[in-house]
């Protein structure tokens, strides 16, 4: 789903997701950025100095040497770069304010009643700043996601 979001949010500000350097989220290595949002990606060769590299920040530890700039995401912890607060899901949708680095902006994902879409969101709107995206164009995208593209 974070890859769906990316692509979303990319596609929104004129993009194409092929613009942006992007790996498959569940970890790895590519171009100038990595995205890791599970602890599977131990078995994939870590990012290395000059790249950016977007992490759930519960692999701090183990990213912390790498070289790379990292920038945290996290559905929890406010130590986090970007956090997901006030989560609810109420009726058919996800809702939550994302904060981080001197902006905060409230995201309703419509259609995903699933508290589970809220950490792939947070980790494609880190991906999508760190790349350049405008704040206001990435929460116009997040707001809009179709939740077809979700339930897919």
């Amino acid at each position: 789903m974070t890859k769906a979001l990316l692509a979303w949010i990319v596609q929104s500000c004129g993009r194409e997701l092929e613009l942006l350097p992007l790996t498959e989220m569940e970890g790895g290595a590519a171009g100038d950025m990595a995205v890791f949002t599970s602890e599977d990606f131990l078995a994939e060769p870590l990012p290395g100095p000059g790249m950016d590299c977007i992490a759930d920040i519960r692999l701090r530890p183990e990213l912390a040497s790498c070289g790379a700039h990292l920038v945290t995401f996290s559905d929890s912890s406010d130590s986090a770069d970007f956090t997901a607060r006030n989560i609810r899901v109420a009726g058919s949708a996800a809702a939550f304010e994302i904060v981080g680095i001197g902006l905060i902006g409230r995201v309703r994902l419509n259609g995903m009643a699933d508290r589970g879409a809220v950490l792939p969101a947070i980790a494609a709107a880190a991906a999508a700043l760190t790349a350049g995206v405008p704040f206001a164009i990435m929460m116009d995208a997040l707001n809009s996601f179709p939740a077809s593209a979700y339930l897919g």
